[in-house]
C-alpha cells in the first residue's frame, strides 16, 4: 500500500509540473512541483502507513500525593489524596494500577464520578476507558504513633515519573526528610508545616520527620547478603556472572563494598533490584583481592542487588580457572550459591 501511495504521488506530481509548466507562462525547473497543499498532505498521509502497534495500551503522565495530618488521642491520622494522571490510546476499557493494594482505599474517582477498583496481585486496578488523558482521584488514611519521635512512614506507590508529595501535618519546629526525593520544601504556619518535595519514579517512599532540637541519633546499618554466581569457559577464557542480593535488616545506605578475587577483570556492574539504578562504580587493589564499590543515588532501606560480570581472559589452549569467591562486605552473614567448578578446556 505504502509503494503505490508513493507512485501515485510521483505520477500525480509529475503530470501536475506538466500541467503547471504549459500554463504559468514561465519555465518552470524541473526539481520543482505544484499541486494543491491538500492533495499533497493527503497523498502524503497514505504513503506514511499507519501507526506502529503500541506495547502499552496506556502511559502515565503525573503523580500528586496530598496528605494532611490531624492527632487523635495517641494516634496521627494522615489522610492521603492521590491526583494521577494516566493516558490512554484507545476507546477500550483498560485497567491501570494506580495504587499499592497495603493501602485500605476509602473512595475512587475517574475524572470526578465514584468509581470501583479491583486488587490484582499487590497493586490495585482502576478500569477506564476512553483515548485521551484521564484523571484517577484515590483517598486512603494511614496511621503512626503521636508519642514518639522521629515520626516516619513507609508510602508504597505505583512508580511514576513526575510524582510528588505535598505533606501538611500539624507539628512546629520539625525537620523532615523524603527518601528519595528531590527539590524539598518547608513552609512553616500558625497551623504546623507543608512539605512539598518531587519524588522519582519508585514503588516506595520514607518519609521521616524529627523535632530541630532533639538528639539526632543515627540508626546502625545491619545487612545479610546472599550470592549466587554462575560460571561458563570458552576458547578465549572464563566469565563469572554473579548476583548479590543486600538485604538491609536495619538502618539505610547508600554504599556497598564487594570483594571479588584480584585476577579477575571487572567488565561491568548495575543494579537489578532496589529504588534506584548505580550512580557510580569502580574497583580497587587491596591485598585481599579487588574491592567492587558501588553507589547508589538514594539511600536503601530494604533490598538491593547487583549483577557482577567479570571475566579471566586466556591465550593457552589448555587452562583452568578455579570458582571466584565474590564477598559482600560489611554483612552479618552471607549465603553462596555457586554453579560451576574448577574445569580445564583443551582444544
Amino acid at each position: 500500500m505504502k509503494q503505490i501511495a508513493l507512485a501515485a504521488l510521483l505520477v500525480f506530481s509529475l503530470f501536475t509540473a506538466g500541467y503547471a509548466g504549459n500554463n504559468t507562462g514561465f519555465d518552470q525547473p524541473v526539481e520543482s512541483v505544484l499541486m494543491p497543499w491538500e492533495d499533497y498532505l493527503s497523498l502524503r498521509d497514505q504513503a506514511e502507513g499507519e501507526e506502529s502497534e503500541r506495547t502499552w495500551a496506556y502511559s502515565y503522565e503525573s503523580a500528586l500525593y496530598e496528605a494532611k495530618g490531624r492527632v487523635e488521642e495517641e494516634e496521627m491520622l494522615l489522610t492521603f489524596s492521590a491526583s494521577i494522571r494516566v493516558r490512554l490510546f484507545g476507546e477500550d476499557e483498560t485497567g491501570v494500577p494506580f495504587l499499592s493494594s497495603e493501602h485500605n482505599l476509602e473512595s475512587l474517582q475517574i475524572d470526578g464520578t465514584d468509581a470501583s477498583w479491583v486488587k490484582k496481585g499487590n497493586r490495585l486496578l482502576a478500569y477506564v476507558s476512553g483515548k485521551g488523558a484521564h484523571t484517577i482521584s484515590a483517598d486512603f488514611t494511614k496511621k503512626i504513633s503521636a508519642r514518639h519521635w522521629p515520626r516516619t512512614i513507609d508510602l508504597s506507590l505505583v512508580p511514576i515519573p513526575k510524582s510528588h508529595i505535598v505533606l501538611d501535618v500539624p507539628d512546629k519546629e520539625v525537620e523532615v526528610q523524603l527518601v528519595p526525593g528531590t527539590s524539598l520544601s518547608s513552609d512553616p504556619y500558625d497551623g504546623g508545616l507543608i512539605v512539598r518535595c518531587g519524588i522519582p519514579a519508585v514503588s516506595s517512599v520514607n518519609i521521616r520527620w524529627h523535632q530541630n532540637n532533639a538528639e539526632k541519633r543515627t540508626v546502625p546499618v545491619k545487612m545479610s547478603a546472599t550470592v549466587s554466581s554462575y560460571i561458563s569457559l570458552d576458547e578465549q577464557g572464563g566469565f563469572c556472572r554473579s548476583n548479590v542480593d543486600f538485604r538491609i535488616l536495619q538502618g539505610e545506605k547508600n554504599y556497598f563494598q564487594i570483594m571479588a578475587p584480584d585476577w579477575m577483570d571487572i567488565i561491568d556492574v548495575k543494579a537489578v533490584k532496589g529504588e534506584a539504578a548505580i550512580s557510580q562504580w569502580f574497583t580497587e587493589s587491596s591485598e585481599n583481592g579487588k574491592i567492587v564499590h558501588v553507589y547508589s543515588p538514594y539511600k536503601q532501606t530494604k533490598d538491593f542487588a547487583v549483577l557482577i560480570d567479570g571475566e579471566k581472559t586466556e591465550t593457552k589452549t589448555t587452562y583452568s580457572m578455579d570458582i571466584p569467591h565474590i564477598v559482600p562486605m560489611d554483612v552479618e552473614r552471607c549465603e553462596t550459591r555457586q554453579s560451576g567448578y574448577k574445569s580445564s578446556l583443551v582444544s
